[in-house]
C-alpha cells in the first residue's frame, strides 16, 4: 500500500485492528531503505506490529537476488519478524517463474501473483508448488490483463477484462455484472488464500458482492 491508503486504512481501522489482518509491502531492496518502510507503514497504519510485509515488485533475477541478499530488503523483514514488528513475510510480482524461485527458497510465507480469466500463466507451477511448501496464495488483478515491457521489465494494466470488447464478452458475459461474476468466479474456484481485487469504483464493489 502506498502512504495515502495506509493513511486511511489506519483511521479506518481504529478500533478493530484485532479483527483484521493487515498486509502491506515494501519496494525497496536494501535492508536500510526496507526498515524505513516497515516502520513508516506502521505508524500510518496506527498499529504495533504488522501481519504480512511483502517485498514487492519482484520481477527478475537480479532484483530478487538483490532483495535476498546481504543487506538486502529480505534481510530487515526477517529482523522485524525476529522483534515481532511482523508476524510474516510475503513476495509479489508478475512473472510466475521468477515468483517459484524465490518460494523454492522457503524464506516466504505467501505469495501474491496475478491471476484471471486470460491469465493462467501461475496455475500452472506456481500455485501447486506453493501450496505443497504450505506458502499462501494470494491472487491480483482479478480483472486486468497485464503485458510486460521487454527493455524496463516493469509491467502495465493493458486491459480492464469489464469492457464492451466483443472477445471478452464472449469470454465472460454479455453485461457487465455477468462479467465480473465469471472473471470472479474463476479466480475464487482456484486453491488461492484470497484474492486482491484492486477495485477502481464504487461500481465494482457494488457489482462483486452480489456475485455467489
Amino acid at each position: 500500500m502506498d502512504g495515502d491508503s495506509e493513511e486511511k486504512l489506519g483511521i479506518a481501522l481504529e478500533g478493530v485492528r484485532d479483527k483484521v489482518i493487515i498486509a502491506t509491502k515494501t519496494g525497496s531492496r536494501t535492508g536500510e531503505e526496507a526498515f524505513k518502510d516497515i516502520k513508516c507503514s506502521l505508524r500510518r497504519l496506527k498499529t504495533d506490529r504488522l501481519d504480512i510485509i511483502q517485498l514487492h515488485g519482484i520481477d527478475d533475477e537480479k532484483t530478487l537476488k538483490k532483495a535476498m541478499g546481504p543487506e538486502g530488503s529480505l534481510e530487515a523483514c526477517k529482523r522485524t519478524k525476529a522483534t515481532g514488528l511482523v508476524d510474516y513475510i510475503g513476495i509479489t510480482g508478475h512473472k510466475p517463474y521468477i515468483l517459484r524461485k524465490a518460494v523454492e527458497t522457503n524464506e516466504f510465507d505467501t505469495v501474491l501473483v496475478p491471476i484471471n480469466k486470460v491469465t493462467r500463466q501461475a496455475l500452472e507451477e506456481l500455485v501447486p508448488f506453493a501450496k505443497s511448501m504450505d506458502i499462501g496464495v494470494a491472487a491480483m488483478k482479478p480483472f486486468f490483463v497485464k503485458v510486460s515491457n521487454l527493455i524496463t521489465c516493469l509491467y502495465r494494466p493493458s486491459l480492464h477484462l469489464i469492457s464492451d470488447a466483443p472477445e471478452l464478452k464472449n469470454l465472460l458475459g454479455e453485461d457487465k455484472f455477468s462479467m465480473a461474476r465469471t472473471a470472479l468466479r474463476f479466480v475464487l474456484a482456484q486453491d488461492v488464500s484470497v484474492v486482491v481485487t484492486g477495485f477502481k469504483s464504487v461500481d465494482e464493489v457494488e457489482m462483486a458482492v452480489k456475485v455467489e
